[in-house]
């Protein structure tokens, strides 16, 4: 039997769930928000996460997979969607995912998905930081595989036991600290070498200890990793990417580079082949203030899309893009700001959020 955890904001599809786990011997933890997760995951190790994918929150099931997934690639998920699966546009390898699962979905269904994810072999993919988590005595109880490629440089190499193996005493003692930033600290038997160290603390007592080389500066800012140390997201060095945003393009391409893009930058973004999928997407997640809808959908009507987000969002940005200068035409549906494709997200999608952003400082604080 296997260690469950369950992250699913519906109380009713929860304790159903829940329910008929334990029913079937598997040890089940339950949450109701994607960064209750990402907590109970760090200090629990699940080897299943059954996750919504569409959660109230900024924090997805989607994004708890990614995080937890990058701490442990040992984990695998059974990712469950209102939306028809073949709607979705996800790596699988890279997050983890064994399963998809459309609501209304037959319990047994689930049980059997889940014995297939906790049956299912280790991937190797999704690491994208050194991981150790560490008790309260100071025992190191999981590394990840960049973080065992680290310590092998170490005296004690990758099978060091404690903190102190991988830090001088003073140092370790210091770590397990309040650490509200990333610090330089030099290794055991490295005297000429640091690295990029910050720590979050666990209930119970243990860390969550994340660890780069210098050389190795940018993984401190992927989305994943700020997730894992408990951080907002949509923290970015530009201002563009301090929301969500979403774009409506039936191009899985288009789709897929631009999620890729935004999240490059520190940010989060959403994507919806369909009308109807983006609608659900807008109102499941209260933090997206910008959508960028594409002209040419081939059975969808736009006006009628536009009124449904005003409607659920009246301040919402709208911008409207098109391989053709279209810029009246969506004018007259009420959008005001437009795109030339192509177009990039760090170029004109970043000049315009951010010109627009000034324009107008009291609509996004």
């Amino acid at each position: 039997m296997a260690r469950v955890l369950i992250v699913e904001d519906e109380e009713r599809y929860r304790e159903i769930v829940a329910r008929y786990l334990t029913l079937r011997g598997h040890e089940v933890f339950e949450t109701a928000t994607g960064h209750d997760a990402i907590a109970v995951g760090l200090q629990r190790r699940p080897q299943v996460l059954v996750a919504d994918w569409m959660l109230r929150h900024s924090v997805h099931g989607l994004h708890v997979a990614e995080a937890l997934h990058a701490a442990d690639p040992g984990l695998h998920t059974v990712l469950v969607t209102g939306f028809p699966a073949s709607d979705l546009t996800i790596d699988r390898q890279r997050v983890g995912i064994v399963d998809l699962l459309e609501k209304p979905f037959d319990v047994e269904d689930l049980g059997k998905a889940v014995e297939n994810a906790a049956n299912a072999l280790p991937g190797s993919e999704g690491e994208v930081i050194a991981i150790l988590i560490v008790d309260a005595g100071g025992a190191i109880v999981h590394r990840n595989q960049s973080a065992r490629a680290l310590l092998k440089a170490l005296p004690a190499g990758e099978g060091a036991a404690a903190l102190s193996d991988v830090f001088p005493l003073e140092q370790a003692v210091a770590l397990g600290e309040a650490s509200e930033d990333w610090r330089q600290a030099t290794p055991v038997g490295e005297p000429t070498h640091s690295w990029w160290v910050r720590t979050r603390a666990l209930e119970g007592g243990g860390q969550l200890v994340a660890l780069c080389t210098l050389s190795q500066e940018w993984r401190r800012y992927d989305p994943r990793v700020r997730m894992l140390l408990g951080l907002p997201l949509g923290v970015a060095a530009s201002s563009a990417f301090r929301e969500p945003l979403m774009l409506v393009d039936d191009s899985e391409t288009i789709r897929e580079t631009f999620v890729a893009q935004v999240v490059a930058r520190g940010g989060v973004g959403h994507a919806a082949g369909r009308h109807r999928q983006a609608i659900e997407l807008f109102r499941g997640d209260d933090a997206i203030r910008s959508v960028i809808l594409d002209w040419a959908m081939p059975g969808e009507n736009l006006r009628a899309t536009v009124a449904q987000l005003r409607e659920i969002r009246p301040e919402v940005r709208l911008i409207g893009t098109s391989g053709e200068d279209r810029s009246a035409e969506f004018s007259r549906l009420g959008i005001d700001s437009f795109l030339l494709k192509p177009w990039t997200v760090a170029g004109e999608l970043a000049s315009l959020l951010e010109s627009e952003s000034q324009r107008s400082p009291e609509s996004h604080p």
